[in-house]
C-alpha cells in the first residue's frame, strides 16, 4: 500500500476488513526490519516526511481505544513507518541503518511553537 494512503486509511481499514492478515503482515514486516533485510515485506514510507509520521505516533498514544489489538497494531505501524524514514535517509548518505556511510546529526525542535495547532 502507497504510504500516504496508509497515513490517511491504513490501520483502521484493514484491521476492520482483515486483521488477521494485517498483523501477520506487521509481524513479518517488524521481522524483515530487525534483520534489516533489504528486501522483503516492509511498510513504504516514500512520500512521508517525519512530522507526519510523529503526528500520527501523538495521536495513537492519544487515543483510549477499546479494542487494545487495534491501538497495538497502529502502534506497530508507526513505529515501522519511523524504521523506515530512518532507513531511507541512510541509504540517501550511502549507508544502511546502523551501518558505515550513515553520518548526521538529528535536530528536534520540541518547543511549543512546533506543535503544528
Amino acid at each position: 500500500m502507497a504510504s500516504r494512503c496508509r497515513l490517511l486509511y491504513g490501520q483502521k481499514v484493514f484491521e476492520k476488513h482483515d486483521g488477521e492478515r494485517y498483523r501477520a503482515f506487521l509481524a513479518e514486516c517488524r521481522a524483515a526490519a530487525a534483520e534489516g533485510r533489504a528486501k522483503g515485506p516492509s511498510i513504504k514510507t516514500g512520500a512521508l516526511l517525519p512530522h507526519e509520521v510523529t503526528s500520527n505516533a501523538k495521536k495513537v498514544e492519544e487515543m483510549n481505544e477499546a479494542n487494545a489489538t487495534l491501538l497495538e497494531s497502529m502502534r506497530e505501524e508507526v513505529e515501522l513507518q519511523w524504521r523506515g524514514l530512518v532507513r531511507a535517509c541512510a541509504e540517501a548518505r550511502g549507508g544502511r541503518e546502523g551501518r558505515p556511510g550513515l553520518s548526521m546529526v538529528p535536530v528536534c525542535d520540541v518547543s511549543g511553537s512546533m506543535l503544528c495547532e
